[in-house]
């Protein structure tokens, strides 16, 4: 995929090799992307999971931002059993705008236009505009964590 065809939403095939103290992924189509949760903590897939997302993520980031050609997930059913090895195939899916927004930490400031007497009882309850707004947009485009 070229940099001009910019996706927001990937799904990629990883694999989850269970250790005695670890969980460690790896993804087929990244041979370089791999994470696992630390040693001597009681491996939990959950943690693993979130783990592999960021790692996907960071990844596709990456390439983007270099312009890099993004792979065709490889489908399933043509996975190298050797490369499997005893491991569970899952899918992880990234929103990579959740994923920009949390490695990133740039801002831009933006102008809204509200009502006068809101934009007063609400500096009178000190309420954060910033971060308001910053929610309300995630929200409104389904970018909470429950979705990412």
């Amino acid at each position: 995929m070229k940099q001009s065809e910019t996706r927001n939403t990937f799904v990629f095939p990883a694999i989850f090799y269970q250790r005695p103290q670890y969980i460690a992924v790896t993804f087929p189509n990244f041979p370089g992307c791999v994470t696992q949760t630390k040693d001597n903590d009681k491996p939990n897939f959950q943690k693993a999971f979130e783990l592999a997302k960021e790692a996907l993520a960071l990844h596709l980031i990456l390439m983007q931002d270099d312009g890099d050609e993004i792979p065709q997930p490889t489908p399933i059913d043509k996975l190298d059993p050797d490369e499997v090895n005893g491991g569970a195939i899952t899918l992880v899916e990234v929103v990579l705008p959740y994923y920009r927004m949390k490695f990133d930490s740039i801002y831009e400031r933006k102008s809204v236009t509200i009502p006068k007497w809101l934009n007063e009882y609400a500096k009178e309850k000190e309420i954060n505009f910033s971060k308001i707004l910053t929610d309300g947009l995630i929200e409104t485009l389904g970018l909470s964590k429950k979705t990412h």
